[in-house]
């Protein structure tokens, strides 16, 4: 329902477009009469101009009251003296610690042990990766680029675990902080459907639209 500022009357508009100023036509009721249940109406042509949408206002008056998203998370810990995790605000990682203190050389290969297993929330998944400041102070990468922990990895042996590369000697002290992880709705039910044509422009592979 909207209100038309002009006519001084409400009707109903089936659509709008943001920011492109368009025509409605709009019926509007200008007489009912109650004992014969007949009514008159009155078509309108509209400028978007003409049209407070008291809709989108209430909905986002609505969205400031309602509060965030939380949710809880089942963490199990391999070491008694690991610095718990916090909560934390909306939109913030969460770091993770190196379990042990581990000494490595130029080229090994090795797993990280990061002290927690967790139990994610059905249609959620953690992607871990790492922190900016990990390469510059020990020289790894992380050979996965990403992980990804669903929530069927929950069981009380399944520690969460940074595969890295290095590239130099080094040494990680216990309880180190070596990435990050954030919690992320998974993907929706995907249904494929094969055809002949997908009836677009083709644009030349990877690398062709060029650098500038």
């Amino acid at each position: 329902m909207v209100w038309i500022k002009s006519e001084r009357k409400k009707g109903v508009v089936k659509g709008r477009t943001r920011s492109i100023p368009v025509k409605y036509l709009v019926e509007v009721i200008v007489n009912f009469n109650k004992d014969t249940q007949e009514r008159t109406t009155r078509l309108l042509t509209l400028d978007s101009n003409d049209i407070d949408f008291y809709i989108e206002k209430n909905n986002k008056h609505q969205a400031k009251q309602r509060k965030p998203l939380e949710l809880e998370i089942k963490i199990k810990y391999f070491d008694e003296n690991y610095p718990p995790l916090e909560d934390i605000a909306v939109g913030d990682l969460i770091d993770l610690r190196s379990r042990e203190r581990i000494e490595y050389k130029k080229g090994d290969s090795f797993i990280i042990p990061l002290g927690v297993a967790m139990h994610i929330p059905n249609g959620w998944r953690a992607d871990v990766s790492p922190r900016s400041s990990t390469f510059k102070k020990w020289g790894i990468i992380q050979t996965n680029s990403t992980g990804k922990i669903d929530n069927s990895f929950s069981g009380d042996e399944d520690e969460w675990g940074l595969p890295v590369y290095a590239l130099n000697d080094g040494v990680i002290e216990k309880f180190d902080r070596v990435c990050q992880f954030e919690v992320i709705k998974k993907q929706p039910k995907i249904k494929f459907n094969t055809v002949k044509s997908l009836n677009n422009p083709s644009r030349g592979g990877f690398g062709s639209t060029g650098t500038k």
